[in-house]
């Protein structure tokens, strides 16, 4: 009995470590326009708010698994928890150049009333006390085999990589993007040679699994690029308070996790691809629905519907393709699986509000830059969605093995 309290204990504790990042993001979100006014940063500088934070963490993501295997669970869930924690405090303090997403909107929108530096300690006090209580119900746990290293070259590519992407499209520098392909070619080659690698490259040998990370980075390319260029264009165009914003998103919010738990049933009866393709489309209908509102959208007839509609969309296709990615390999596995998707979605997020940002700059009229941008986002969701129709009717099948090397090679980072 004691046993089983301590599970469910552990259970809701790291439910609210996942309750942070969702707030996190959604938090930072609504306040980008105040700012971007108290610090005279330009919308192409502030996108770096949103997509730095999503390709670091989706860049080390896989890095921070592969520790956990290596130095216990717990030790680095605790070690991650406090740097998160004194990163949003510093954010507070410095003076610098689903149920937790809908939270974080309403949330950011009262204390950007106030000033938007306190909605970088809003997670400190939820993140201290995690890390009280987490000692005493997460168990210590342990690690099989011997300690073989772990793949700092490979993390280090692959992020370095992303973020020159990211910064070539924003910027359209071509020089940063001709260094960003040879940095993840580097990675590509480290991966091959290393006997631990950070990303076993046989594991992409399965098309479902292949498919779904794809289609998960086109989904946040589409979501997250639209959260960044919607809350500008309320607060921008609308004139929208910074707790106007988030009260109206939060019906997005609500229909996202209404929809999210009937998933499960549509999923049964429907299958992973049609299940994730509809999510795809009706998300991105969400969003072209947006180029409705103008510069005067009236909220109740424009703006709700197309919330809700994105929000409906979003909860269909966000489950289906985890649960696509996740099932593409066998069970030793789960835990690579996971961390691919949830890679994808942060390395998409970013690269997503960055070829957004750089979109809204093109037109002339600050209006058509907000069209652009929604049609530009809109896109991604169909793009998505080819990819899920096509990809995930390919049957789960196991990844091959990495092969036999009969020669050794270098382990070191």
């Amino acid at each position: 009995m004691r046993s089983d309290r301590r599970a469910t204990a552990a259970l809701i504790l790291l439910c609210t470590a996942v309750f942070l990042d969702s707030m996190d993001l959604s938090l930072v979100g609504v306040a980008l326009p105040a700012i971007g006014t108290e610090l005279a940063l330009p919308d192409s500088t502030l996108q770096w708010l949103m997509s730095g934070y999503a390709v670091a963490y989706g860049g080390f993501l896989l890095l921070g698994g592969r520790l956990a295997d290596l130095f216990g669970r717990r030790r680095m869930f605790l070690a991650s928890l406090t740097v998160f924690a004194a990163a949003s405090l510093a954010g507070g303090l410095l003076s610098t150049g689903a149920t937790g997403y809908s939270a974080g909107l309403i949330a950011s929108g009262l204390l950007t009333q106030v000033n938007w530096r306190l909605v970088f300690f809003l997670p400190v006090p939820v993140a201290l006390l995690v890390l009280a209580v987490a000692p005493r119900v997460i168990p210590v746990g342990r690690t099989d085999g011997p300690r073989t290293g772990f793949d700092a070259a490979g993390a280090g590519t692959v992020t370095g990589g992303v973020l020159l992407l990211v910064y070539a499209l924003t910027e359209t520098n071509w020089l940063a993007g001709g260094a960003a392909f040879l940095l993840l070619g580097g990675f590509v080659a480290i991966e091959r040679r290393r006997r631990d690698p950070l990303v076993p490259l046989g594991v992409f040998r399965s098309g479902r699994l292949t498919s779904a990370n794809l289609a998960a980075l086109a989904w946040a390319c589409a979501t997250i690029g639209w959260q960044f260029v919607a809350v500008l264009y309320l607060q921008g165009v609308l004139g929208y308070s910074a707790l106007a914003t988030g009260l109206g998103i939060v019906p997005m919010g609500l229909a996202i996790v209404v929809t999210a738990n009937l998933a499960g049933r549509l999923i049964g009866r429907w299958g992973l691809r049609r299940t994730a393709a509809l999510g795809l489309l009706v998300q991105g209908a969400g969003i072209l629905l947006f180029l409705r509102a103008g510069a005067s959208g009236d909220y109740a007839t424009v703006l709700l519907p197309a919330l809700i509609v994105h929000g409906v969309g979003n909860g269909l296709s966000f489950p289906s393709l985890n649960i696509a990615a996740v099932g593409s390999l066998p069970d030793d596995r789960q835990g690579l699986a996971s961390g691919l998707v949830t890679s994808a979605v942060q390395v998409g997020a970013g690269i997503g509000v960055a070829v957004l940002a750089a979109v809204m700059a093109i037109p002339a009229s600050p209006l058509d830059g907000y069209r652009a941008a929604f049609l530009s986002a809109g896109a991604f969701s169909l793009l998505g969605a080819f990819i899920a129709y096509l990809g995930l009717r390919v049957r789960a099948e196991p990844a091959a093995p990495e092969p036999t090397r009969t020669a050794p090679t270098s382990t070191r980072a």
